[in-house]
């Protein structure tokens, strides 16, 4: 255990580690100090006091102490816990991650005339570690071409979206809208946790494998759970909840969920022309031609992701320390958010984005830890090469989510901001930011598309399985030496 002592003002400091990332900070106030704060505050109180039968300023110290003695106490305590905790950390030069938390042995401590005043605070901080060097890193560029197929596909997914609904009462295929009533429960308890009457349920695709999303959790089984149901129907679905969660209780709890089918409605897709209408591009012709260059923009901004997303990994392999444990349980609703944000900058659908976000919830607590290693990391990076995020580059991101969603950007940022989630989002361009100055001296090695596909599901398969990591012929850059 290592500790350190410091004199702040007239305050003894003692600092020592109390866990992974935390620090107890323990002080002492001499009596002397307790003694001139209290002759502060007796003072102040009477110069400011009119009490009956006295003229302001000209009250008996005993009445005042007698009316006003142990709320002065207790405002004088709190005064000094304050500035001896900000005079501590400053002084030390701790960076805190999370608030303070007074010991149980000092929560109840009181000040009193003639003692010192000893108080003991735990608060997680950011680690200290070294940086690695990342000039010249070795990165794979996924090489894909868009084909006619491609964009005949594409042609064939904006038809379903934009298409003319049909009610119909089953039985159900793929991309079928169940409207449903839906309960949910956990661990066998009486007493649902949600309800909605109206909730809107897809039968996965048939590209999907079975798998779908039911509120907000990956269901690797849903396909063969709803086809062929019809309204009227009761569909019981059984899951577990992700480790990783943004609600504390449902992490690893056995979830039911009930469904009614209300209703439903089956979705007749545009052809061609109609779609080519639709979005005012008159012409077959214009609509291939708008799609390519869209899924053009889209291959490029995965391109680049894929190419991040290394420079990610790079920086975890290459650098390891102790997490604040709490912090981490709290990264898990920040992974899911950036996600979010990140994929629908990027132009993915927002029905898909559900989907996915059902699976990033189901990562594994290494994948979390992962991310929470990063933001140290990326956040000291940043510093370092003098990266911020200014209000253009945060209204332009805004600006790009708000046209994926069909939203305006002043109504967008109103909600980012009312969810306070705007910090969020600057950490997230800001961390794009410091991986692309890092990928500015990288090594690219183009990779075929198939070939980088080939190699990114072979490393899903080793995590989903328990492996411990990518063998050495899949890792994407080259062993780092730490900065001096």
């Amino acid at each position: 255990m290592s500790t350190s002592a410091a004199t702040v003002e007239s305050n003894q400091v003692k600092i020592e580690d109390a866990g992974p990332a935390r620090k107890k900070i323990t002080v002492t106030v001499s009596a002397e100090a307790v003694k001139a704060r209290l002759e502060t505050g007796f003072g102040s109180l009477k110069n400011e006091t009119v009490l009956p039968g006295f003229r302001k300023g000209r009250a008996p110290r005993e009445l005042l102490q007698r009316r006003f003695g142990d709320a002065l106490l207790k405002e004088t305590r709190d005064q000094i816990l304050s500035e001896a905790y900000g005079q501590a950390i400053e002084a030390n030069k701790l960076q805190p991650v999370g608030n303070p938390e007074m010991t149980p042995e000092s929560r109840d401590v009181a000040l009193v005339v003639g003692k010192p005043f000893i108080f003991s605070i735990e608060v997680e901080v950011a680690p200290e570690f070294a940086l690695p060097n990342t000039d010249g890193i070795e990165v794979k560029r996924p090489v894909f071409e868009i084909k006619d197929e491609h964009v005949d596909l594409e042609i064939r997914r904006q038809g379903y979206r934009f298409g003319n609904a049909t009610r119909i009462t089953g039985p159900f295929q793929p991309l079928d809208r169940m409207l449903c009533e839906v309960k949910a429960f956990k661990n066998d308890e009486a007493e649902a946790f949600f309800n909605n009457d109206r909730a809107m349920v897809v039968v996965p695709d048939s590209a999907d494998a079975g798998k779908g999303q039911l509120l907000g959790l990956l269901i690797e089984n849903l396909s063969s759970l709803v086809e062929g149901k019809k309204v009227g129907d009761e569909i019981s679905v059984k899951t577990t909840g992700p480790d990783q969660h943004e609600r504390e209780d449902l992490r690893g709890a056995k979830i039911r969920i009930e469904l009614v089918v209300k209703d439903a409605d089956r979705i007749e897709p545009l052809n061609e022309q109609g779609l080519a209408e639709k979005l005012s591009l008159d012409t077959v012709e214009n609509l291939k031609g708008q799609v390519r260059l869209a899924l053009e923009r889209q291959r490029d901004s995965e391109q680049k992701s894929a190419e991040r997303e290394q420079v990610y990994n790079f920086l975890s392999e290459a650098v390891d320390f102790p997490l604040p444990e709490k912090m981490s349980q709290a990264q898990s609703t920040r992974n899911v958010e950036m996600a979010r944000m990140d994929m629908l900058q990027r132009g993915v659908d927002p029905n898909e984005v559900e989907t996915k976000l059902a699976e990033i919830r189901g990562e594994s607590e290494a994948n979390t830890r992962k991310r929470l290693k990063l933001f140290f990391i990326l956040a000291r990076l940043a510093e370092e090469m003098k990266i911020d995020v200014t209000e253009a580059e945060l209204n332009g991101r805004i600006a790009g989510i708000a046209m994926q969603r069909g939203t305006r950007p002043d109504q967008l940022r109103n909600e980012i901001e009312k969810a306070g989630k705007l910090n969020e989002l600057a950490h997230s361009i800001r961390e794009h930011k410091t991986a692309d100055r890092i990928l500015e001296k990288a090594k690219f090695i183009d990779v075929p598309a198939e070939e980088w596909n080939e190699q990114q599901n072979k490393q899903v398969s080793a995590k989903r399985s328990g492996a411990k990591g990518a063998t050495s012929d899949d890792k994407p850059a080259k062993t780092a030496k730490a900065k001096k």
